[in-house]
């Protein structure tokens, strides 16, 4: 997905605060989190680097459907 794609994904559904991503990867400001990867999404340079901050979101996405699930 692009930046755009995600930015879609999440638009209207409720984020959390903060979130553990990782084990031991512990994300205090989803929504400041949010718009950085968005933003890095944006404007890196290479395919690897985005890869990386698609792993990222992928997590978030998945978090969060977990927890809408649960609920």
């Amino acid at each position: 997905m692009n930046a755009d794609e995600y930015e879609a994904a999440f638009h209207g559904i409720d984020l959390p605060k903060e979130v553990e991503l990782f084990p031991g990867s512990y994300v205090p400001d989803v929504r400041f989190f949010l718009d950085a990867q968005l933003n890095l999404l944006r404007h890196l340079g290479t395919e690897r680097q985005r890869d990386a901050v698609r792993h990222r979101l992928n997590r978030l996405l998945e978090i969060i459907n977990e927890n809408n699930e649960n609920s």
